[in-house]
């Protein structure tokens, strides 16, 4: 403003001897018309990041214009070493409030750098009105919103995706050097606008508000998801469409008394890899527009230690099939039964990649997936007890005038890959029958048939079984 400003406290006052009361003579500075003062108040805030806060509450008449100016409020600065994240959400929500309409920069000053995503997100709504983006302190980068590769003017920044990098060490990288990332926070991926985080350990949920992005990513490389810790995140995400978590496998047994059962509403793709919590994670989502479940690394060859209450379904697998991996396939199993049961997603698409199941939860789950179009598996341990549950078949008490029935009726995607101990002779046999079954006029409307089957290094496959598929589906066998 240049120079000493006066307050109004400061003058004498007279008394009014005819009214006994005292007057306040108005200071020259309350004489300026409003416009001139909301422009020194600007000029102020950019010398000061806290100057709009303090000037509202020096009188009415200047908190109602700092108020009323948004452009008093085009620069926000947290410092995230002096203050709280709950002080510096308030400050978020107070700088987003009145700044609007316009755009304003926002600088952080960052001490801890887990506490990113929850110092920023009451700002990520108005996301479309940030100018810039500065960090300093011991995260380092400076992004002009509008320069990001990928954005057209015409569409509002709206962000769909963050994608959390999990590292342990990196809490004791920064406590070194600054970190600087190698790719921008705030960018293009797959087409949608992504926030990329770099984190020691998931962030806590208790500082979250809830945010409206569509995908979340989260690469765990240090052994430090807890299922529980995780299941609760997952509640500031309502709008979640895509949600892919992997990690590494933990040994360490989890107490499920406080997990809470998320609801996704919205879900339609969920990918599982590395986690041994998946009954955890599975047996507490509620996904009822799930289509697509990719589950990968599941499989481990010891005891997994978690204990839950006994399910329908716990039980010793009647078939008695060799696994190397009984506990895990135990626990897949389990918690896919548990998200059937829970909300009965429309599944298209399964595919397992080195994970597996029981004997009865194939046949169980198979019983329950009218809708899956696609289904892959590799690695398994899957017998041909398995893959003879996808021929026709009738109940043992049913005769033959009885109508044959069909498991996954709208299977036409068929994928398997390194299964050893199938044999040839019944995935001869059984794709055979269904293809036979499926392939009559009758069953167009109803039933669909295979289009695509890729069978790959099954040892018990060999060529000539492979050129007796070929016989029997020509063209859909795929290499």
């Amino acid at each position: 403003m240049g120079g000493r400003i006066i307050q109004p406290h400061l003058y004498d006052t007279q008394r009014d001897t005819r009214r006994g009361k005292k007057t306040v003579p108005t200071p020259p500075i309350n004489r300026l018309p409003p416009e001139i003062l909301a422009e020194l108040f600007v000029s102020c805030a950019a010398v000061h990041p806290y100057a709009p806060a303090t000037i509202s509450r020096v009188c009415k008449r200047w908190r109602d214009i700092v108020s009323d100016w948004p452009r008093v409020w085009y620069h926000l600065f947290l410092d995230e070493e002096e203050r709280g994240i709950r002080s510096l959400q308030r400050q978020c929500e107070l700088w987003a409030a009145h700044s609007s309409p316009l755009t304003f920069d926002v600088e952080i000053n960052m001490a801890h750098v887990d506490v990113m995503l929850a110092v920023l997100s009451p700002l990520i709504p108005h996301i479309a009105r940030w100018r810039s983006f500065k960090v300093q302190g011991n995260w380092i980068e400076h992004i002009q919103m509008s320069n990001i590769p990928g954005r057209t003017e015409d569409e509002p920044l709206a962000l769909e995706r963050i994608d959390i990098f999990i590292d342990e060490d990196m809490k004791d990288e920064v406590a070194r050097a600054p970190f600087r990332p190698t790719r921008d926070t705030f960018q293009f991926i797959e087409g949608q606008f992504s926030m990329q985080l770099y984190m020691s350990t998931l962030p806590e949920r208790y500082f979250l508000e809830p945010m409206q992005v569509t995908t979340l990513i989260i690469q765990d490389n240090s052994d430090v998801i807890h299922p529980v810790k995780l299941l609760k995140l997952l509640t500031a995400f309502p709008q979640l469409q895509t949600l892919r978590v992997a990690g590494w496998p933990q040994t360490e047994m989890y107490d499920y008394t406080s997990a809470p059962v998320v609801s996704l509403p919205h879900l339609v793709e969920l990918a599982l890899r590395g986690l041994l919590s998946t009954r955890a994670l599975l047996s507490h989502l509620h996904a009822p527009s799930l289509r697509e479940l990719n589950l990968g690394l599941l499989n481990v060859d010891h005891r997994l230690s978690d204990e839950f209450d006994y399910e329908s379904g716990d039980s010793e697998d009647e078939a008695q099939d060799y696994s190397q991996s009984p506990s895990s396939d135990h626990a897949t199993g389990m918690g896919l039964r548990s998200l059937i049961r829970r909300c009965n997603p429309p599944l298209e698409l399964l595919y397992m990649d080195y994970a597996d199941m029981r004997t009865k939860d194939f046949q169980w789950c198979f019983d329950r997936l009218p809708k899956l179009q696609i289904f892959g598996i590799v690695a398994s341990d899957m017998s041909d007890n398995v893959i003879r549950l996808l021929a026709p078949y009738r109940e043992s008490d049913e005769g033959e005038g009885v109508e044959m029935r069909l498991r996954l009726p709208s299977l036409k995607t068929l994928v398997l890959r390194n299964c050893q101990r199938l044999s040839g002779e019944a995935v001869v046999d059984t794709l055979r029958s269904r293809v036979q079954y499926t392939d009559q006029p009758r069953w167009k409307v109803t039933l669909s048939t295979l289009q695509h089957v890729q069978i790959a290094n099954c040892d018990g496959v060999r060529d000539p079984y492979i050129q007796t598929l070929r016989d029997i589906l020509g063209p859909r066998l795929t290499p």
